[in-house]
């Protein structure tokens, strides 16, 4: 591609910015002038988006050209939505210098064009307390299917709950691999804080990337029931 820039997915994945694709992921592309090759001049098996440019917008990374950090969450948000477009531009506020106003001068100076208002929601719910992106696609997933009565990164007897339900249910949102490789001492740590919030009345509950990839209906029935169960026994 001597022309082509990557943007979205392809873009994020080149610059280090992390990727949940909710839907097949092919290699997206766009030309700095904002139409679409001809068939002839097209490479298969690339997906090419209509997305002017401006030479501000691209970097050079590994050899390709691609979009910069504050355009590419604005694209995956465009292209793929709010929850993927959460975990884009939470990475990015967080791991980039990058400020949500300079993401919102970037998205004004674009204009209109579809998907805009999922880029504006997108960057209403955008928060750097994010430690993983599997955090950003949960919140995203609890904003989107409309899900109320939670705080996110909520302080709770010292410590600090990922996502906090009622006041005394806390889902913590893992990767298996952290316990995995985790010393002996990382764990123990974990373990007394479990301790000491299951002491405290509160009810632990742990989703991993797994979980959320193939159940995630499942695990919101999970956090529905159990608010369901404290409110019937407290009633």
């Amino acid at each position: 591609m001597t022309k082509g820039v990557l943007v979205g997915r392809s873009a994020a994945r080149v610059t280090g910015i992390p990727v949940i694709a909710l839907s097949n992921e092919v290699p997206e592309a766009a030309v700095p002038s904002g139409g679409i090759p001809s068939v002839k001049g097209r490479i298969p098996g690339i997906r090419y988006r209509k997305a002017g440019l401006g030479s501000d917008e691209i970097l050079q990374v590994h050899g390709a050209r691609a979009t910069t950090p504050a355009r590419t969450c604005i694209d995956i948000a465009r292209y793929h939505g709010f929850c993927e477009g959460l975990v884009a531009t939470d990475a990015v506020l967080r791991d980039f210098d990058i400020t949500a106003a300079d993401v919102r001068w970037h998205l004004e100076r674009m204009g209109r064009f579809r998907g805009k208002s999922d880029v504006l929601r997108v960057l209403e719910h955008a928060s750097l307390q994010a430690d993983s992106p599997l955090e950003s696609w949960f919140r995203g997933e609890l904003i989107d299917r409309g899900v109320t009565g939670w705080r996110f990164q909520a302080p709770v007897a010292g410590y600090r709950a990922d996502f906090l339900f009622d006041d005394f249910l806390i889902v913590e949102i893992d990767g298996r691999s952290k316990y995995a490789t985790a010393p002996h001492d990382v764990l123990m740590r974990e373990r007394d804080r479990e301790r000491a919030l299951l002491n405290r009345g509160f009810v632990i509950r742990r989703v991993y990337f797994e979980d959320l990839l193939s159940n995630m209906d499942g695990v919101m029935r999970m956090i529905a029931e159990a608010r369901s169960s404290r409110a019937r026994t407290e009633g």
